[in-house]
This record gives C-alpha cells, sequence and structure tokens, in this order.
C-alpha cells in the first residue's frame, strides 16, 4: 500500500507540476509568504550566489515574448518580432535578478519558457540566452559558462523583480500559462 501511495504522489506531482507553482504563487500573494518561499527559495541568503556579467562580450540585450506557438509551422510567434532592448540600466536590473540557489528537494515538473533575454555581440551575432518561464518560476540559460550551476544548485532568478521589469518594458509575463 505504501510503495502505491508513493507512486500515485510521484504521478501527481509530475503531471500538476505547474500547479504546484500556482500554489506556491498563491501563497506567496497570502499571509503565508514565509511558508510559500520555503517552497521555492533558499532558507538564507548566504546560500545564494550572485552572478555579475553573464555575456560579458554581449553589446545588447533584447527581451523576445512567444505570444503563440503554432504547431504546424514550428516557428515561434513574439510579441515583436525584434524584441524589447534593454537599456544599460534595465540589463543590471535584470543581471541582478540573476542567482544560483541550492537545488530543491523538490522542483515544478514543467518548463515551457515565454519569455526570453537574448544577449547579442556588436555584429548582431546572438551569443547567448536566459529563458524564463513565469509559470512555473523557472530559468534556465544557454550560450555562457557563467550561466552554469554547480552539480548541487540550479540557476533561479527574483520573479518580483523580473516581473516588475518586464512590466516596465511594456510586455506582459502571464503569457500562455495554464
Amino acid at each position: 500500500m505504501t510503495i502505491r501511495s508513493a507512486l500515485l504522489c510521484s504521478f501527481l506531482f509530475t503531471v500538476t507540476g505547474c500547479d504546484q507553482s500556482a500554489e506556491v504563487r498563491r501563497l506567496e500573494q497570502s499571509s503565508s509568504t514565509s511558508e510559500a518561499r520555503k517552497l521555492e527559495r533558499p532558507s538564507s541568503t548566504s546560500e545564494v550566489r550572485k552572478i555579475k556579467d553573464p555575456f560579458p562580450n554581449a553589446s545588447e540585450v533584447r527581451l523576445f515574448v512567444e505570444v503563440d506557438y503554432p504547431k504546424e509551422s514550428g516557428n515561434p510567434i513574439f510579441s515583436k518580432e525584434n524584441g524589447v532592448i534593454l537599456s544599460d540600466a534595465d540589463r543590471l536590473r535584470f543581471e541582478d535578478a540573476l542567482r544560483f540557489v541550492p537545488m530543491p528537494e523538490a522542483m515544478a515538473a514543467c518548463f515551457v519558457p515565454h519569455h526570453f533575454f537574448r544577449y547579442f555581440d556588436d555584429k548582431g551575432k546572438q551569443v547567448g540566452e536566459v529563458a524564463v518561464c513565469f509559470c512555473c518560476a523557472g530559468t534556465s540559460a544557454s550560450g555562457g559558462d557563467k550561466l552554469k550551476p554547480e552539480p548541487d544548485e540550479i540557476l533561479d532568478a527574483d520573479m518580483k523583480a523580473l516581473e516588475a521589469l518586464v512590466l516596465d518594458l511594456g510586455e506582459s509575463t502571464q503569457v500562455l500559462c495554464e
């Protein structure tokens, strides 16, 4: 009976991974903020490792927000075809929100990002990307060694700070979340 219960719980966690983060968001908005943070965030700030200048050879950062993904073409549709260029101050705000935290015991089973912060060099070539999923509060990166976590860490972000930045840039954060 115990094994069956464990398997059922494991299955439900996998199937409803995003629903768990919705519960975390609900808890964060309620008076149980500390309870919600225990589910997703490290217990102390000393465990957080900040990130500085993840793509030093990038001269520009653009935010691309995916608003649709037609299965027929396989090409995402962005709210602005060329993205939104971040000012130097916006780039600092974005990078200040990034951090490494200890690997949690459990994480949401879904990660379907719709926000992409893409870094470009002075010739217009993309040199890196940070993908953010506001639906499950997940973050991933590609293209640079400075954003590779240690084996016992994950890349994380201050989602409230990122949400404020994205909204200031004139984009929505709740895109294609179900």
